[in-house]
């Protein structure tokens, strides 16, 4: 039996994500940053990411035991219950905060890893109203956009 698709494009890649509009008024606003080699499309219609948000993110079992071995994930003490690691972490560089989804990433790669999106992916990031976006459509437009100009 087949599996599906996005099952197929996800699998051999521990770090996935989906991009979601954020909640923004005006022009739509992405939590994906790139750096400039990395923007393009792999053969199973994946891109590499520098820095994706943990909204939708499908992580490895494997990158936390990398992060154990590395010493990133600290063991704590959890008031007598089984102790706890904290993965997820903040940190403040040259006076600009790094959130602690963009710090994973950052992690992650400073291990050799990779981060990887699903750009055909359309989303709806419900607050206060509703924010429905397709990320792979929008970049389209967007290159498209810089080509005419």
């Amino acid at each position: 039996r087949a599996r599906p698709l996005a099952h197929r494009r996800m699998s051999g890649r521990p770090v996935v994500a989906g991009v979601y509009p954020k909640k923004s008024n005006g022009e739509p606003e992405w939590p994906v940053d790139f750096r400039a080699d990395m923007i393009r499309m792999d053969e199973d219609g994946l891109m590499e990411a520098a820095h994706v948000a943990t909204g939708f993110l499908r992580i490895n079992r494997a990158v936390f035991e990398t992060f154990v071995v590395n010493g990133v994930a600290p063991e704590y003490s959890n008031n007598g219950e089984a102790a706890i690691r904290r993965y997820f972490r903040t940190e403040a560089r040259e006076g600009v905060f790094w959130g602690e989804d963009f710090q994973f990433c950052e992690d992650w790669l400073g291990f050799g890893g990779a981060v990887h999106i699903i750009p055909d992916l359309e989303f709806q990031h419900v607050g206060n109203k509703t924010w429905t976006g397709h990320w792979g459509n929008w970049f389209r437009d967007y290159i498209r956009n810089r080509k005419e100009a």
